[in-house]
């Protein structure tokens, strides 16, 4: 049976459906109510720090998928990643060309809950923004829903460090790119 049946082969966990499905599918036994209210909980949360600085849609393509026959686990990041970039880029900042960059971007870490699940062929609606600009570094949350029914699929951040290309050691943020994100993002204003 396909994923887009009307019987799915996996559950599909979110805010809006975890009260009524479980692992098991009993939605009685302890196990399953605590998998549902994790579920319902981290995606009621995801909702309310949805990013709204920047968003763009992405195809879900079969080649994302695993063998399970959902959106591989590491493609929801790169998801995020490239529309950050996207964000950057619409910053002014030559994000997505390293060579015309002023700095090099290292992630140094990344975090991502996941509340929902998505297939190939599901339009996900990602959105992007930053929650915190220090002098080298900033953090970067993400959102991630199905843009058909609005249901959250992850959220999570990564935080960025600006680095300079010669000493490959921090180095500060470029200039105007601070003021590129206050200008789209007052409330980072100091």
């Amino acid at each position: 049976m396909s994923a887009r049946s009307s019987r799915p082969l996996i559950p599909r966990f979110s805010p809006r459906s975890a009260a009524s499905a479980c692992p098991c599918g009993c939605a009685r036994c302890p196990s399953c109510r605590s998998a549902t209210t994790v579920a319902r909980e981290s995606g009621a949360a995801a909702e309310r720090a949805a990013p709204t600085a920047y968003s763009e849609t992405v195809a879900v393509r079969y080649s994302d998928t695993d063998a399970q026959g959902h959106l591989y686990f590491a493609n929801y990041m790169v998801y995020a990643d490239e529309v950050g970039g996207h964000y950057m880029e619409a910053l002014g900042l030559s994000a997505m060309n390293p060579q015309q960059a002023p700095c090099f971007i290292f992630t140094v870490n990344i975090n991502c809950d996941f509340v929902g699940e998505c297939v190939a062929g599901d339009r996900v609606r990602v959105s992007v923004g930053y929650t915190r600009l220090g002098n080298a570094s900033a953090e970067m949350a993400f959102y991630l829903a199905s843009e058909a029914t609005g249901e959250a699929l992850a959220s999570g951040s990564l935080t960025q460090v600006f680095v300079d290309k010669q000493t490959r050691r921090a180095g500060g943020m470029p200039p105007g790119y601070r003021e590129a994100i206050i200008a789209r993002q007052p409330e980072l204003a100091d």
